[in-house]
This record gives structure tokens, C-alpha cells and sequence, in this order.
């Protein structure tokens, strides 16, 4: 899971490292950085910079998900270390991995009712539909794992949808098993998101996100809600094309002509290689590119879950950023920190951006991932 690149900034302007060692049940690894010209540094360097530690940190927690799909209940970036809660059987293996790592990582037991990361849609989704059978509107709807809490936003006032709550039975279903977590209600007024439509290198009107494969096709990845496939895509003639099921605002598209390179446009004109995957985490400094509003950075505010969009359409497994640095015209393209790719635009509402992280791939059919250069 390493970076070349990262490797090499890492030498140039981070110094020699502390060694790696284990406290409290906790793998740590603290390296201060030292300041750099940022005149000596490329546009990837000064982005793996300023992610910090955070880059690496996500980096380690793909590895882990990959590894143990159900071993991440929860993650985050604290300015300067991270933190991930884990299933009681993954501390080992999730300790092990952290050794290595040239930062601090806290390693926490979580809860034994906690949901994965891998299964929070399902809750999510499940709690939406039994409070609108019950006559709520609801627009959001986020699983926190160390709550064990179900927290959905709508347009019902407080006091009716809490008598109205009151009378659902909810337990979830998809999960094989009887677990019943908590309902809490928030009357929301944020405006409701919407999608970012058109785009980068144009795909019929959005934007083609990173280069992938599905089993042995080759073609690019860009947002569910982009329904209308082009003839071609970057001069390649297209062939078909496979949404994600779950809500997830993924799609991947076939190109049948021309050769699969693991580069992306991260900047008008200017390209650059995917030279790794990660893992979207809240705290963490992220840069995006699309066609209306090109090249720029934000940080990841919090994991969202399910959202209702103007459309009335919901997609989940969402993420939003302190601020909104997409528009329309944006849609499907690239989330990034130098070389490792993160997620792809969902959407905004005038606060936040909204992306869909690329971890979710795996919910379109077929083995879909991102090519990356070995």
C-alpha cells in the first residue's frame, strides 16, 4: 500500500523517523515534520504535505478493510493522529499493520453491538423507510456505531415525529440479525443537496472520474445519477455501462477502444498517475477537480450516510466537506490526495460538497476497482 512518491517526500522533507511502538494498546509511530520550500515541492508533494499524516492513515485503512471487511466499525483524523474503533477479533491484525506506519495511530476495541462501516447503509436505509411508512419526512438518515444510534433529519416538526417514533417497532433486517439500535430525531433545515451535473473529461454531459476494471474490462468510473451513457468517452468508443446497487451514486462504464492508463486529470490540463487507493476519513485535507470549478481543496467534515436530493433520489454511504467547492458541472469527478484515489462528486447544497468514497465500488456488479500503477 505504500506511495513512491510519498516515500520520496517523506526523505526530502520530513527527516529521519521515530521508531515504531506499541502503548496502550494503541500502535504509535510520531514523526514532527520539518518545513520544506514550496517552490521544491510539485503539486502532489504539497498535497501529501498538507494531508499530513492523514494520507498514510488512509492508506492503512484500506489495507485493513480489504484485508477484514468487517474489522473498521469507525474511523477519523485528529489534527494529528489517527484513531479507528475495530471489532474485538480484528485488534490483533489492525495492531499488527499499524507497526510499520510512520505516524500515530490509536487502536480502540469498539463495542460489541457496533455495526462495520461495511453495513451502516443497511441501517440507515432501514430506519428511513420504517419512519416514512410511519408519515415522517425524512431527508438524512447517519448510523453512529459507538452510539449505536440512528439519527434521521426530515421536515416533520419534533414533537409529531417523536410520538410517531414512538409507535415503530424498528430492528434491522439486512443485517441477519435481531439488533434494534436507537432512533433519534432531528428537525432539519439545511437545504437539500443536489447533483452536480456535467463535467470533466465529458461524459455526455458529466464527469469521468478515475480509469478502472471489472473483471477483464477496462473503462472509467463517474456518478450513478449520470444516466446517459456517451458513444465514446476521452475519443474510446464506450460499451456498457453498471450502476451500484445499495444507493450508491457509483457507476462504471466500458470503454471498448484505446488502452487503460491509471492517470487522471487532477487540474485543467495537467495529469497525474493513481499510484494507490484509500480510505475517505473525516478531518482529513482532500482535493478535488472538476470542469466548472477545476482544481481545489477542502477537508472532510463528517460522514453523512443516506441524503435525500432535491430530486427526491437517495444515496448513501456519503461524505461531506467543510465547505462547498463543487458545482454543476462537476459531477463524477476525482477526489484525491497526490496519487491515492479517494472518492468520486455526488453532489452540493450551497454548505457542503457531497462525495461517495471509492471503497464503494464494490457495490457495483462485478470485481470493479481502480487501476492503479504497480
Amino acid at each position: 500500500m505504500r506511495n513512491t512518491n510519498w516515500g520520496r517526500l517523506r526523505s526530502g522533507i520530513l527527516g529521519s523517523l521515530a521508531a515504531a511502538m506499541l502503548v496502550a494498546g494503541a500502535a504509535v509511530a510520531s514523526v514532527p515534520p520539518q518545513a520544506a520550500s514550496a517552490d521544491d515541492l510539485t503539486d502532489e508533494e504539497r498535497e501529501i504535505a498538507a494531508a499530513g499524516g492523514a494520507y498514510e492513515f488512509s492508506g492503512y485503512l484500506q489495507e485493513l478493510m480489504e484485508t477484514m471487511p468487517d474489522a473498521v466499525i469507525d474511523h477519523l483524523w485528529a489534527d494529528d493522529h489517527g484513531e479507528v474503533w475495530v471489532a474485538k477479533d480484528s485488534m490483533t491484525r489492525a495492531t499488527e499493520l499499524a507497526e510499520s506506519l510512520p505516524i500515530t495511530v490509536t487502536i480502540k476495541e469498539a463495542p460489541g453491538h457496533a455495526v462495520p462501516v461495511a453495513k451502516r447503509s443497511d441501517i440507515e436505509l432501514e430506519a428511513m423507510t420504517d419512519a416514512e411508512r410511519a408519515g415522517i419526512s425524512v431527508t438524512a438518515a447517519t448510523y453512529s456505531p459507538l452510539r449505536d444510534e440512528v439519527t434521521l433529519q426530515g421536515r416533520t416538526s419534533t414533537i409529531e415525529a417523536e410520538a410517531l417514533l414512538a409507535e415503530i417497532k424498528h430492528a434491522v433486517r439486512s443485517t441477519g440479525t435481531t439488533h434494534t439500535p436507537r432512533i433519534r430525531y432531528v428537525h432539519d433545515e439545511e437545504p437539500l443537496p443536489q447533483e452536480n451535473y456535467l463535467g470533466g473529461r465529458s461524459y455526455s454531459g458529466c464527469t469521468g472520474g478515475f480509469v478502472a476494471r471489472r473483471g477483464g474490462q477496462q473503462g472509467i468510473t463517474t456518478a450513478a445519477h449520470c444516466f446517459n451513457k456517451p458513444s465514446s468517452y476521452d475519443g474510446n468508443k464506450a460499451g456498457a455501462t453498471w450502476m451500484a446497487t445499495n444507493q450508491r451514486d457509483l457507476r462504471f462504464t466500458s470503454v471498448l477502444s484505446g488502452r487503460a492508463e491509471p492517470r487522471f486529470q487532477y487540474s485543467h490540463g495537467k495529469y497525474r498517475t493513481v499510484t494507490s487507493r484509500g480510505v475517505v476519513i473525516p478531518g482529513m485535507t482532500i482535493y478535488k477537480y472538476g470542469r466548472t470549478t477545476g482544481y481545489g481543496q477542502t477537508t472532510i467534515r463528517k460522514y453523512e450516510g443516506c441524503l435525500r436530493y432535491v430530486d427526491n433520489r437517495t444515496w448513501c454511504g456519503l461524505y461531506s466537506t467543510t465547505k462547498e467547492v463543487t458545482k454543476a458541472g462537476d459531477s463524477g469527478g476525482p477526489w484525491f490526495v497526490g496519487g491515492k484515489a479517494l472518492g468520486l462528486t455526488s453532489g452540493g447544497n450551497g454548505i457542503s460538497s457531497f462525495l461517495t468514497p471509492q471503497s464503494d465500488l464494490g457495490y457495483v456488479d462485478g470485481t470493479v476497482s481502480i487501476v492503479v500503477q504497480r
